[in-house]
């Protein structure tokens, strides 16, 4: 009898194991408008309590990894510069990081927080030096008021509240030399047509129904409508008008150069990582093209909104 009992339980567990294996990886894509105004400063709210109850474990947030120097001192120079400046002055006792981040994240100390904020600063690493800086001002609990903002109200807030000690950047800046180039060159040419003023109440249509949409629908229900995101990747695609000048177009290629490494950062992570549930929060602009492109080029993965 007892060799039958031990015999089921290896069964189940196998079962249970091969289930584990076998359980499909996936990303949910949530897309954001960075920041919001004071109108409707709780709009983050029921975004991070929805994400909250999907429980991912990973989530990809809109930062360059360390590792792309490239990019690191395109977007962030200023941070870089007063970095290289400051390595002269400070230093950093690796094994003291190394027993920081034994300690569950629970655990860690304002003086913790500190610590590894210091360190990933020394990194050039902004994604981490910000969510430790963030760690050490506000706790684990989070600021009593709205930040505003995607980090602090979602991305920031999700992870410390789940009790990850990381998160995975996924950006990609280098491109958008020359994307600005194209961008400032299309306006001016848009602006000597006479078209302007056309381009101008565009935006505004287009906040304005962010705004009454985040009211009524609430900031994630917005923004992640196909029919919101696709406005949005138009714009910022500089596809103004159906027929757009050829720097336009050139532009808009341009964003897409930017899309696609976001696309092969997230997609070659999961992959690569353990995690079934992942979670990618980004500006809407990007969200039509992400979806599009995860889609395409990863259909081992499921690939969905969080109000989808």
């Amino acid at each position: 009898m007892r060799t039958f009992i031990q015999m089921l339980v290896f069964i189940l567990l196998a079962s249970y194991q091969i289930g584990a294996q076998d359980q499909q990886k996936e990303i949910v894509l949530v897309g954001t408008m960075h920041w919001v105004p004071n109108i409707i400063k709780h709009a983050y709210k029921p975004m991070y309590k929805k994400a909250l109850r999907y429980n991912p474990q990973n989530i990809y947030v809109e930062y360059v990894p360390k590792e792309d120097s490239a990019s690191v001192h395109f977007y962030y120079d200023e941070f870089a510069h007063e970095v290289d400046s400051l390595r002269e002055i400070m230093q950093i006792n690796l094994d003291s990081v190394r027993m920081i981040e034994s300690k569950a994240l629970h655990t860690m100390s304002s003086a913790d927080f500190a610590y590894l904020k210091k360190y990933h600063m020394l990194e050039k690493d902004l994604l981490h030096f910000k969510y430790y800086r963030h760690l050490e001002r506000h706790g684990i609990e989070g600021p009593k008021k709205p930040t505003q903002n995607e980090n602090g109200d979602v991305s920031f807030k999700l992870a410390a509240t789940l009790g990850m000690k990381s998160l995975t950047p996924m950006d990609y800046q280098i491109s958008n030399r020359a994307y600005y180039k194209y961008w400032n060159a299309c306006d001016s040419i848009y602006e000597a047509q006479g078209k302007t003023p056309e381009i101008e109440k565009m935006f505004k249509k287009i906040n304005r129904q962010g705004v009454i949409g985040t009211i009524l629908k609430g900031n994630a229900k917005h923004t992640n409508t196909p029919s919101v995101y696709a406005s949005y990747h138009k714009i910022n695609s500089l596809h103004y008008f159906e027929e757009p000048e050829q720097v336009c177009i050139e532009g808009g290629k341009a964003w897409e150069v930017r899309n696609d490494k976001m696309i092969e950062y997230i997609g070659e992570g999961v992959r690569r990582d353990p995690y079934v549930r992942n979670l990618v929060v980004v500006g809407a602009g990007h969200l039509y093209s992400l979806k599009k492109g995860l889609e395409e080029r990863y259909p081992d993965l499921k690939i969905t909104t969080l109000y989808q």
